[in-house]
């Protein structure tokens, strides 16, 4: 069922951006076929990817409660194991990878993920944070969720069995 909607949500995507180049062409009698065809290859390639991400993100945050693959916005989602062949965590899920993630809505407020020694803060918000912190910052838009996703390159021990703690994505005061 899940991969019916994502096929007719990019069959959907495919007939706006021929239909959007079909009716430019008629609109604009200078418009050349291969004008066109440029138009509804770019209509697909920026606007695929968006379909995709809103689709991964309705599919991760619509519960109530964490659990190992899905978590409500923002809270944290942490993979203990490899996606499933079936799991619609991305795109193209990493077949050797751990995921952490979490969808943050920075429409109302910003967000700091701070390394607990206060080796490193980053601020993921629309505005600057001001000259001395824009070095850590994550511009983020200005409604909407938001997703983060941390990847951990060479993981240790801790990381694999599970009981590494990532630090805690906390609002700003």
């Amino acid at each position: 069922m899940k991969l019916m909607k994502h096929v007719v949500a990019v069959a959907a995507v495919a007939l706006l951006a021929i239909l959007a180049a079909v009716l430019v062409v008629r609109r604009t009698p200078s418009l050349h076929t291969e004008e066109a065809v440029r138009i509804a290859v770019d209509a697909y390639v920026y606007g695929y990817p968006l379909v995709t991400f809103d689709m991964a993100r309705r599919q991760q945050t619509n519960v109530a409660v964490p659990d190992g693959e899905h978590a409500p916005v923002g809270q944290m989602i942490k993979m203990r194991s490899y996606p499933a062949v079936d799991n619609h965590c991305c795109a193209a899920p990493n077949a050797d990878t751990l995921y952490t993630m979490v969808w943050l809505d920075v429409g109302a407020e910003p967000w700091v993920f701070s390394i607990p020694d206060k080796s490193l803060d980053l601020y993921i918000q629309t505005s600057s944070p001001g000259p001395e912190n824009e070095v850590n910052w994550l511009p983020a838009p200005a409604s909407g969720p938001f997703n983060l996703t941390v990847r951990n390159y060479g993981p240790t021990e801790a990381v694999l069995d599970g009981t590494y703690k990532l630090p805690p994505v906390r609002k700003v005061q």
